[in-house]
């Protein structure tokens, strides 16, 4: 053990001495490592950044397509989606028409879907909240109320 580590700090000792002309001539000896360990990285770095992009845009591609499928519903395309609720409920208070859609979830839970609109003929409904029955949970965000009721997914 001892003459390893004398045999190292000879070694050690001895490149302390190396002239510059010695210093690159080991350089040019060992270029083709150097290069591939320089590639090596440089390939590294860029792969890194090629998957982490990647990863990116398929996040937002998610989270824009969440937000489309939540503001564009309505209870026509609900309906279509999700299939028949368990309670549907159509109350005017004039001017306002109001709908109440409730679909059963997982667990005891049933999710509560409103819609308004105005009595006029031709005007859209508007989404206006989701809760559940027991007014404990809110879906505020996309992700949280495609999560809640997946079937609100357009791409499922």
């Amino acid at each position: 053990m001892k003459t390893r580590l004398s045999r190292l700090l000879a070694f050690v000792l001895n490149l302390r001495h190396l002239s510059s002309a010695e210093i690159r001539a080991l350089l040019e000896r060992t270029r083709r490592l150097w290069l591939g360990a320089a590639g090596t990285v440089c390939g590294l770095i860029i792969l890194v950044t090629l998957v982490d992009r990647i990863v990116e845009r398929v996040r937002d591609a998610r989270e824009r397509r969440h937000e489309l499928a939540v503001a564009t519903v309505n209870p026509e395309r609900l309906i279509a989606r999700c299939g028949e609720p368990t309670q549907d409920v159509t109350k005017q208070v004039f001017p306002v028409i109001l709908r109440t859609m409730s679909y059963s979830a997982t667990g005891d839970r049933t999710l509560v879907l409103a819609f308004s609109r105005t009595a006029e003929e031709k005007s859209d409904w508007v989404f206006l909240s989701m809760r559940d029955d027991k007014g404990s949970a809110g879906y505020e965000t996309p992700d949280a109320k495609i999560a809640a009721l997946s079937c609100l997914d357009s791409a499922k």
